[in-house]
């Protein structure tokens, strides 16, 4: 796995600090939880890299398991990953297409 960009890194921990708080935030979760960060982060990067032209971006929606990361983790790393981009769409089934098409 390709590891993210010392920039995204330090850029998530610098939106942590000024607006998640770390109280909700602790170094602790963060070393716990490294290597799911370090892939959603790189995620983040591939997506601005490909997307950041676009006029509407569309995401599955990552998997919200509260055993895996705790809550504030998990909405920070949705914030960072829609963090200056184009108007973003998170969709999320249930193993179901979510777009229906009737003729």
């Amino acid at each position: 796995m390709t590891l993210p960009a010392k920039h995204s890194r330090e850029g998530f921990l610098r939106m942590i600090e000024e607006e998640i708080g770390k109280d909700k935030v602790d170094e602790a979760m963060l070393k716990i939880h490294a290597k799911k960060i370090n892939f959603n982060l790189r995620i983040a990067e591939i997506v601005r890299q490909m997307s950041c032209n676009s006029n509407l971006v569309v995401m599955t929606l990552p998997v919200p398991k509260k055993e895996y990361l705790p809550p504030a983790l998990y909405i920070s790393i949705l914030e960072y990953t829609t963090r200056d981009m184009p108007p973003f769409l998170y969709v999320r089934g249930n193993q179901e297409s979510v777009l229906t098409f009737y003729s």
